[in-house]
């Protein structure tokens, strides 16, 4: 749901497309955490190549579903945060959006150290 001109509120609920985004990439990053925790403990070989790729795979999938979020809810906007909150709950979610980025970053960084060499 985009703004109407002249309005200085924004949206009421986020797009479809958003929440959709949403949840792929949720599902993504909760198949990828797991995946990367027991490639980590296996003995080297096939299956844990096998994963390691398709772990990284999924990071690629998740970092340009990432970016399509980006351009959805720059398009779009975003609902106020819920007015129901503490602000124990905003701080959480805030540590939690903060951290997801970092990962996200350090994950670019790995991808381009894989490449490079």
């Amino acid at each position: 749901m985009s703004v109407e001109a002249g309005s200085d509120k924004g949206p009421e609920h986020y797009a479809p497309l958003a929440k959709w985004l949403h949840w792929i990439i949720a599902l993504c990053v909760l198949t990828i955490i797991p995946m990367g925790i027991i490639m980590h403990e296996m003995k080297p070989g096939a299956l844990q190549d096998q994963l390691y790729n398709l772990h990284r795979s999924l990071g690629v999938l998740v970092m340009a579903l990432v970016l399509l979020r980006i351009i959805v809810r720059i398009t779009y906007g975003a609902p106020a945060p819920y007015a129901g909150l503490t602000g124990f709950e905003r701080m959480a979610s805030g540590i939690v959006h903060f951290r997801a980025s970092c990962k996200t970053l350090r994950g670019i960084r790995q991808l381009g150290a894989d490449f490079a060499g």
